[in-house]
């Protein structure tokens, strides 16, 4: 899939079973399907995107931490706080916008 604006006004979302490859296009029965200026359906496409995208940078960052014999890294903690929610409620960070975005306000 590919998502383009997704948190725009006029999002693309670009999604099927075309591998974006030469014999795709050439010699296979392949398609793919461009939908224009819809939100709610950028949103759910982009939305998983990010969210196959953190599940496979989470497993890469943490087969770092667990298997270096450097850095002897230890997993990190939950905290028995709402202390983790700071970067949600400042304007500098990314994941402020998110929340915004994805709360609809």
């Amino acid at each position: 899939m590919i998502v383009v604006d997704f948190t725009s006004d006029s999002p693309v979302v670009i999604s099927g079973s075309h591998n974006y490859s030469d014999p795709a296009s050439t010699g296979n029965d392949e398609n793919y399907l461009i939908i224009k200026g819809n939100r709610d359906v950028a949103d759910y496409f982009g939305c998983e995107l990010l969210r196959v995208y953190d599940h496979y940078r989470f497993r890469y960052v943490a087969k770092d931490i667990y298997t270096s014999e450097k850095t002897k890294a230890k997993a990190p903690k939950l905290t028995p706080d709402d202390s983790w929610t700071k970067p949600y409620f400042d304007a500098k960070e990314l994941k402020m916008t998110d929340r915004l975005r994805f709360t609809g306000t």
